[in-house]
């Protein structure tokens, strides 16, 4: 921020014409990615340390996005549905469709890249929350699919461990996102069957133990 006060500092008139036109054509380039990273907000304050979830409304608009790929005639929303699941993500958590339909060309052009550039970075996280699992679970069969491949690919270019033993008994790990898949585990756990545990994919990949039966 300094670089600005910097700046709002400087005698524009002691300057010459082509620098004040070099000037004036990085401040709008600055404008114009800063107000395509303000759209892209709400996804991208998962990055701060303070960051305490996805909001409700975060969440319905990514809803709403994921239904409208598969029913849409609008080419932005046609064209975001051919993207890495993540991108659509980090869009459909910020942003309506009717802003998508409405802003220009240019403010659009800007925002894909962002998103684009934001997924590598908001990836582990987007993945492995709980809310946003769940909406993909209840979406179209396709965007489910494509999600649940992510998921796969993401996690074999991760270190894993597919079972630790207890006991002599072993015990099978499931990431978060696939958390409909605990429905007949904790029903066998609670008829004292099997043992659940679950990943903590938050730190490090440290496996947090829930015993639920012994045998």
């Amino acid at each position: 921020m300094d670089v600005f006060h910097d700046m709002a500092k400087v005698d524009s008139q002691s300057l010459t014409s082509s620098d004040r036109k070099r000037a004036l054509d990085l401040c709008r380039k600055f404008i114009h990615q800063a107000e395509a990273s303000e759209a892209l907000a709400d996804a991208l304050n998962a990055q701060q340390p303070n960051f305490q979830g996805f909001g409700w409304l975060s969440i319905e608009r990514l809803e709403t996005l994921i239904k409208a790929l598969d029913s849409s005639d609008d080419d932005r929303i046609n064209t975001l549905g051919n993207l890495d699941p993540v991108v659509i993500i980090v869009c459909g958590l910020s942003l309506s469709t009717k802003k998508i339909k409405r802003m220009s060309a240019d403010s659009w052009a800007e925002i894909l890249r962002q998103a684009q550039v934001a997924s590598t970075r908001l990836r582990r996280i987007i993945l492995h929350d709980g809310k946003i699992a769940k909406v993909v679970m209840e979406s179209s069969r396709t965007f489910k699919q494509r999600y649940e491949q992510l998921l796969k690919d993401n996690a074999t270019a991760l270190p894993q461990i597919s079972q630790i033993m207890m006991q002599g008994l072993p015990y099978y790990s499931y990431t978060i996102s696939h958390a409909s898949k605990f429905d007949g585990l904790f029903d066998l756990a609670f008829n004292r069957v099997v043992a659940a545990y679950l990943l903590d994919s938050f730190q490090n990949f440290m496996i947090l133990v829930r015993l639920l039966s012994l045998q």
